[in-house]
């Protein structure tokens, strides 16, 4: 009974500390990033799948997408390098669509994604707001034209400067930390008191034996 009592508390003890480890990736990804979230991601004509991206500048006016299966990942998906619209020899870094909410990206992918090999990535937004929230983000990174550009031609937006502000990158950064640090404290509290209450169990099992031995 110890000895199993024993290997619970050690496996709840690890699962305490992966939690922790994965809570710190998360937190690093998102303090360098300009913004980052949940968004349905997609390569070519596949169906799109929920993951967790993160857009942070690179030296030079470039960027990264980095694309992850959870927000604690140990390792991304797939990367994106984005170069910046005032390159005339290459094609513009995104091409936005209002109307479908929805982001499609070109540049230099790579990653352990076999589907990422050469495909290019399409971000497809919850709503309206996630859609300002990644625009106002590539907007002020020189990835996106002055008006948003669709796929059809039509119902063009321009995303101006008040936009990136309203949904600049320190109130997503803050709200989406707070958001996590809510979640992995509430999973924490979970392994922790599961981890008291084996070791209380445990206690009354042994003064009970005692009181029957005695």
């Amino acid at each position: 009974r110890s000895d199993s009592t024993e290997m619970e508390q050690k496996q709840l003890l690890a699962r305490l500390h992966s939690l922790e480890d994965s809570f710190a990736r998360c937190v690093g990804r998102v303090t360098q990033a300009v913004a980052a979230g949940v968004i349905d991601v997609s390569w070519d004509e596949m169906q799109a799948v929920p993951r967790f991206a993160v857009l942070r500048p690179c030296p030079g006016g470039s960027a990264v997408l980095e694309v992850f299966g959870e927000p604690g990942s140990s390792w991304e998906l797939a990367t994106v390098e984005l170069l910046p619209t005032g390159d005339s020899s290459q094609r513009p870094a995104i091409v936005a669509d209002e109307a479908l909410l929805s982001l499609l990206l070109s540049g230099v992918v790579s990653g352990k994604a076999g589907a990422a090999q050469g495909a290019l990535p399409k971000l497809r937004c919850a709503d309206k707001d996630d859609f300002a929230k990644w625009a106002g983000a590539l907007k002020l990174l020189r990835l996106l034209p002055e008006a948003a550009r669709t796929e059809a031609g039509t119902a063009k937006r321009r995303i101006s400067k008040s936009d990136a502000e309203v949904h600049g990158f320190a109130l997503i950064n803050c709200a989406l930390l707070k958001g996590l640090m809510t979640f992995y404290e509430l999973l924490a509290s979970v392994v922790v008191l599961a981890a008291v209450v084996t070791c209380r169990s445990s206690s009354a099992a042994v003064v009970g034996w005692r009181r029957i031995l005695t």
